[in-house]
């Protein structure tokens, strides 16, 4: 559903393997042993970048959980899980946290308090306050799984003109996560400042307490789960923030229940 991006943060120029036999060959042994540890140095920085991928669980009861809190929806929003765009998969969001990385650029606006806004009739005259719907229920968004040989993925949207979406790939033991936001037409994100707008953005998500209730085998198979995701910081233009733009992160946890609808064996 997404294709992950992999990248490491790490400022470290590594010498290429082209380089690495040349040295060997025209270098004194003190060159061969310099080559030796930046060699090892690369070794150490590939072992280091595994940690980047979480691990799961396998857990039956998360299946309760789902069923527990699927049951305390509104109606409507039940009824939402057996439609044609919700039949292969339905997710319940439990947290969607914002953390705003340049909280310190931002522009507290000072409001007129003269100023009331009001509802009024055709009259002019105002009318009473209407109190708003308070319906407790959390946020639905369609799932999908695909099973590619080794490679489970589990995406998660939400969204039509504008969105959002996350995956979580399971490789053997391993977790990666993703996340994608796009509007439409608008440029507004940047991963580095330096990049240019565009009006989508993807960034890796660094996974948490993944679990399912069991590991799904072939085409068709129901299971269900849970997961955290960590997002990479990213840009967006926001006016209330002095240079014209905010940085944050995404802390999301959800639960979701899905079938297998699409396994290519290549």
């Amino acid at each position: 559903m997404f294709n992950c991006r992999f990248c490491f943060d790490n400022p470290l120029q590594l010498t290429s393997i082209g380089a690495i036999k040349s040295d060997a060959f025209d270098c004194s042994n003190r060159c061969i042993v310099r080559n030796f540890m930046k060699t090892l140095l690369f070794i150490i920085i590939l072992l280091l970048g595994h940690n980047v991928f979480g691990q799961f669980q396998i857990d039956p009861k998360v299946r309760h959980e789902f069923d527990s809190l699927f049951n305390q929806q509104p109606n409507d929003i039940q009824k939402k899980r057996y439609i044609k765009s919700f039949d292969d998969g339905f997710a319940l969001l439990l947290s969607f946290k914002e953390d705003t990385l340049n909280i310190q650029d931002f522009k507290y606006i000072v409001l007129d308090t003269s100023i009331k806004i009001v509802a009024i009739d055709e009259n002019g005259n105002e009318l009473p306050y209407t109190p708003k719907d308070t319906t407790k229920y959390n946020q639905w968004l369609s799932c999908k799984a695909t099973f590619i040989k080794d490679t489970l993925e589990i995406g998660t949207f939400f969204g039509l003109f504008s969105g959002l979406g996350f995956s979580v790939k399971i490789i053997s033991d391993k977790t990666i996560g993703d996340f994608f936001e796009y509007v439409r037409r608008d440029s507004i994100y940047r991963y580095k400042l330096t990049d240019s707008k565009s009006s989508e953005i993807q960034v890796k998500a660094r996974t948490e307490n993944i679990v399912l209730s069991d590991m799904p085998k072939k085409l068709g198979d129901i299971f269900y789960g849970k997961a955290t995701l960590v997002t990479e910081p990213f840009y967006r233009d926001d006016d209330q923030f002095k240079n014209g733009y905010i940085q944050n992160k995404y802390i999301i946890t959800y639960l979701f229940t899905c079938k297998v609808t699409d396994r290519e064996e290549k």
